[in-house]
């Protein structure tokens, strides 16, 4: 009889499929949850809004109220210098009304196709669906990724276009017309986000590292398509807006505040990653602050291995990439929010996903005793435990290489001890001290240059959050203990080579399960933006002219809106009593206030430094602490005569 074909595992597949509906059914869930409206998503849909109905991509705000000085500032805004997001939120508001709703979407669409890109890689690059899964897993669960598909951002856009340049760069090796496309993509990035200069500049970079002969193929796509992008947004307001954006909003990179003391900006950038103050809009919690303290020193030990062992020139090209990146940003956005690391994280999850299935099948056995994963799990949290800056260089001493311990195999891409070769010798000792030079930088970086943020890192690193990591720890030592005097061996003897996957794999399980939870328990205090919207149609006359804050203006779109928060601007430029007379000029109807109005402009209980019209409270709307909240409605009185 012939033997029948094997049936195909779909074990893999139900996995798969079980996954995506969970973060297909949690997004959809929270879509209008995380995080609350903010005044970016609303400066964004109101660039979209104003390009749908006008064809202009500027800040429609300012208009009839504001003095003349505003009027360059219309082209000024930086969502100007994003034409190719403005053009496709303008083209979700077309096919799916204005809303909140509309404006997630798109980016909850584009960082799904971000996912599976990641994951067609992740098969691309081991064949393994175990690999695909762990990228899945890794960056699906990320809080960072989670709200950047939730927010009305470009970051969503640009992780997407970044993704696809960087899948087109792997395959230039099969012929120019993926090099020619990759160019196309690197400036489209450009387009969709000031911050695309980096992908681009990673894109030559890497190009130039893995197939140099590539690169005019390359320069070629990137010229055809920055015609294009230049042709379509007129550089004659282009270039101005961002002149003025330059001046009037004194950006100033971390060159600019260190000059060029590199240990500053190394200082500026650690902000970033060990102990930032907010996450975009949203204050940070301190079980955020930590899993990404955690999640930097996982990458960082990683990409240290990878480019100690990881010779293949795909490898390498995706740690240069990320390096490049890295350098990028920190040069140029160092002092910005981790809202931005939201283009990093599929690459990351790329890179740690891989990183682990190689170690896994080049160092650990096929079947790990309680004992060793016992081991893993101890020294996981272990690590996760101590001072942020002491996981990577200890992750760093693991990585170096060692004999595979499965014959067939060998060592140069797994997470191993050094052991001794056939001569006995030792790995060499320099590199245990470069471990400990990796430790000692980023401390002498943040505690001579940012000791605030130093002290904030140690404060994180020692006291972890909650007692339950605590517990584990207690937990997985005890087992270790008793395990080893059951065997009667010493608690190192326990340690196999087959630990240290084993341990990685823990530390990214205690990764995932930190952005989980921290995802999920922000969607859960955040109010629903629906109830709000009703109130506010409620209190609201269609045909009032309004003075509200600028987040609400998806709430009231439909209205003749102006934005308050401008007026600081104003009154900057022009004085109070300027103020006054073109708030009076335009004869608002409704005044919304919320806390920061009255923090900008209620002085002992009035109103004069603002408007000279007397005002009545018409109600207020309290739906919790998420958008600030109370909001108070305000009619304008004013006497007919």
């Amino acid at each position: 009889m012939a033997s029948s074909a094997p049936a195909p595992n779909r074990r893999p597949f139900a996995a798969l499929a079980a996954a995506w509906l969970l973060l297909a059914g949690f997004h959809l869930w929270s879509l209008e949850l995380f995080p609350p409206p903010n005044p970016d998503e609303s400066m964004e849909s109101s660039h979209a809004y104003s390009l749908l109905t006008t064809g202009e991509n500027v800040y429609p705000l300012f208009d009839d109220i504001f003095p003349p000085q505003f009027a360059p500032l219309a082209h000024a805004y930086p969502n100007v210098l994003r034409p190719l997001y403005n053009a496709a939120l303008a083209s979700a508001f077309r096919l799916g009304g204005v809303s909140l709703g509309s404006g997630r979407a798109l980016s909850l669409g584009f960082s799904a196709a971000a996912l599976l890109l990641t994951c067609w890689l992740a098969w691309r690059r081991t064949g393994s669906w175990a690999a695909v899964f762990l990228a899945l897993t890794l960056l699906g669960s990320n809080a960072v990724f989670t709200a950047g598909s939730h927010d009305v951002r470009p970051e969503a856009m640009l992780g997407f276009l970044a993704v696809a340049a960087y899948a087109c760069l792997d395959l230039a090796s099969h012929g120019q017309a993926w090099a020619v496309l990759a160019g196309c993509l690197a400036v489209a990035c450009v387009g969709a986000h000031t911050n695309g200069a980096g992908v681009a500049l990673a894109s030559v970079v890497t190009l130039a590292w893995t197939a140099p002969r590539r690169l005019p193929y390359l320069a070629l796509g990137g010229f055809a398509a920055g015609t294009a992008l230049l042709w379509w947004v007129r550089p004659d307001r282009f270039l101005p807006s961002w002149i003025v954006f330059q001046g009037f909003f004194a950006y100033a990179p971390p060159v600019r505040t260190w000059g060029w003391d590199v240990f500053g900006m190394a200082a500026s950038e650690l902000n970033r990653w060990i102990a930032p103050s907010a996450m975009g809009h949203e204050p940070m919690t301190r079980l955020f602050s930590w899993t990404l303290a955690l999640e930097w020193s996982a990458v960082l030990a990683v990409w240290l291995a990878g480019w100690r062992t990881m010779k293949d020139a795909a490898s390498r090209g995706l740690l240069v990439w990320i390096g490049t990146l890295t350098a990028f940003y920190a040069f140029f956005f160092a002092h910005k929010n981790p809202q931005y690391l939201s283009v990093f994280e599929p690459f990351l999850a790329l890179m740690l996903g891989t990183c682990l299935h190689r170690a896994w099948r080049e160092d650990g056995p096929r079947r790990l005793s309680a004992g060793v994963m016992l081991a893993g799990a101890a020294g996981a949290a272990v690590l996760c435990l101590a001072s942020p800056f002491l996981i990577a260089p200890t992750l760093w001493v693991l990585a170096l290489p060692a004999r595979s311990s499965r014959p067939g195999l060998t060592a140069g891409t797994g997470l191993s001890l050094p052991v001794s070769d056939r001569n006995g010798t030792k790995g060499r000792r320099w590199e245990v001290w470069l471990a400990v030079l990796v430790a000692l930088l980023p401390m002498f970086c943040l505690r001579v240059r940012a000791p605030a943020v130093f002290s904030a890192s140690m404060s994180l690193g020692v006291q972890a959050h909650g007692s339950w990591l605590g517990s584990a720890l207690a937990a997985a030592v005890a087992a270790v203990v008793v395990l080893s005097f059951w065997a009667r061996r010493s608690p190192a003897a326990l340690l196999t080579p087959g630990w240290r996957p084993a341990a990685l794999a823990a530390w990214l399980g205690v990764l995932v399960a930190c952005n989980a939870v921290e995802s999920v328990s922000r969607t859960l205090r955040a109010p629903r933006f629906s109830p709000v919207k009703a109130e506010l149609d409620r209190l609201v006359p269609r045909e009032a002219k309004v003075l509200g804050p600028q987040r609400l203006w998806l709430a009231l779109w439909d209205r003749d809106y102006r934005d308050w928060n401008a007026l600081a601007y104003a009154r900057w430029l022009t004085g109070d009593r300027d103020v006054r007379r073109y708030v009076s000029a335009w004869k608002p109807d409704i005044l919304i206030a919320d806390s920061d109005f009255r923090r900008m402009f209620l002085k002992g209980g009035g109103l004069a430094q603002f408007c000279d019209a007397p005002l009545e409270p018409v109600g207020v709307i309290d739906f919790g602490a998420g958008f600030g909240q109370p909001i108070e409605v305000f009619r304008f009185v004013r006497t007919r005569r």
